[in-house]
């Protein structure tokens, strides 16, 4: 989660509306955050033990992803949520 969390940083501001400038890299983001959060972390843990083979490693990934997947949308949702105003006078 920890490792999860330093990765989810700048993918959630690439996943804030409020703060793209151009729309091309918003909406792939966006979609590929969406499809990672619709899969359950056991399917995720099956999917890797059948990459990686059977192991701790296995469930560390797909906890890594599982927990990316989630941190992104709430870390992505605060940062839409701030107030527009500082944003302005920061641009200007």
């Amino acid at each position: 989660t920890t490792a999860a969390v330093i990765v989810c940083l700048p993918i959630s501001f690439l996943a804030a509306s409020n703060l793209k400038k151009k729309g091309w890299l918003y909406h792939p983001v966006r979609f590929g955050l969406n499809v990672l959060r619709t899969i359950p972390d056991m399917i995720l843990a099956v999917m890797f033990v059948a990459i990686v083979g059977v192991g701790a490693l296995a469930g560390v990934y797909a906890l890594f992803f599982f927990s990316l997947g989630i941190l992104v949308k709430l870390i992505s949702e605060t940062v839409e949520a701030i107030d527009p105003g500082p944003l302005e006078a920061i641009r200007a």
